[in-house]
């Protein structure tokens, strides 16, 4: 799994790439803990995400808690459609994916 994370001024882009398992999520929890205080809004793009575990479900819940308590918005980009298949199976489309 590769992890980037861009930051400009009160956002950040974290982008994933590969398999998002129980090992790889700490990867992108402690990319999400370390972002900037003054980061609110955070977008992760799954895009390249070709698989998506629980461990990786709680790690984006993480950040979607995160913005919301620094006032800022979670957005997930372009996830697969197995990956949208979940979060609607777990009731957390509407968390991880809000309406803009």
């Amino acid at each position: 799994m590769e992890i980037t994370t861009e930051v400009e001024d009160t956002k950040a882009i974290i982008t994933i790439e590969g398999k998002v398992t129980v090992q790889t999520a700490a990867q992108i929890k402690a990319a999400i803990t370390t972002l900037p205080e003054e980061v609110k809004d955070i977008d992760v793009d799954v895009a390249k995400v070709t698989y998506l575990s629980s461990a990786g479900l709680r790690t984006l819940v993480l950040a979607a808690k995160l913005s919301k308590r620094r006032h800022g918005v979670m957005r997930m980009l372009d996830p697969s459609e197995d990956i949208i298949n979940v979060l609607t199976m777990t009731g957390l489309k509407p968390l991880l994916m809000p309406e803009d």
